[in-house]
């Protein structure tokens, strides 16, 4: 859970949304692949979210997951 006080700004999301779906982050292939793996470790699948310019993209985790977050997921 990001306590709701928690920033996320774009230069600090790599995977995800800064801006509520307006905008999302999958631009990294390699944590696309981190994110499916620890997916399907917990038999999660992935779903389809789409941005504000109709671009639908498959995430495997919440929308609003930012970098920081993640580090702390993966340790």
């Amino acid at each position: 859970m990001i306590p709701n006080n928690f920033f996320i700004l774009i230069d600090t999301l790599y995977y995800g949304s800064h801006d509520a779906g307006a905008t999302i982050h999958t631009d990294d292939d390699k944590l696309n692949g981190l994110m499916k793996a620890a997916a399907a470790k917990m038999n999660l699948k992935g779903h389809k979210v789409g941005d504000s310019a109709g671009i639908v993209k498959e995430i495997y985790g919440p929308v609003d997951i930012g970098n920081d977050y993640f580090q702390r997921f993966l340790e």
